[in-house]
């Protein structure tokens, strides 16, 4: 059962994942990754914001829903500084697609 969910995600216990018709197949992200980083942003954000059939805002509004929902989760706090760079770095790479 998801915790939140939109047109493209949801916050399952364990993660996100995609859903259908949203998205052309099941996507998953792991709850213990959700902070990885690349470089000096988030990698989940980024490498999502590649793909052609991402909505990256529909993305964000799930990922941000996970950092609150699935706190203690994931290993290490949010830098919201961060967090919101790495976003406006994946709306980028969104219009560049």
């Amino acid at each position: 059962m998801a915790l939140f969910q939109n047109k493209q995600w949801a916050v399952m216990d364990d993660g996100i994942n995609s859903v259908e018709p949203g998205a052309p197949y099941l996507y998953e992200i792991e709850a213990s990754g959700l902070l990885n980083s690349a470089d000096e942003y988030y990698a989940w954000p980024l490498q999502v914001a590649g793909k052609t059939w991402v909505d990256v805002s529909s993305f964000e509004q799930a990922f941000r829903k996970a950092i609150e929902l699935l706190a203690g989760k994931y290993k290490g706090q949010v830098d919201q500084a961060l967090l919101d760079a790495t976003f406006r770095e994946a709306h980028k790479h969104a219009r560049m697609r």
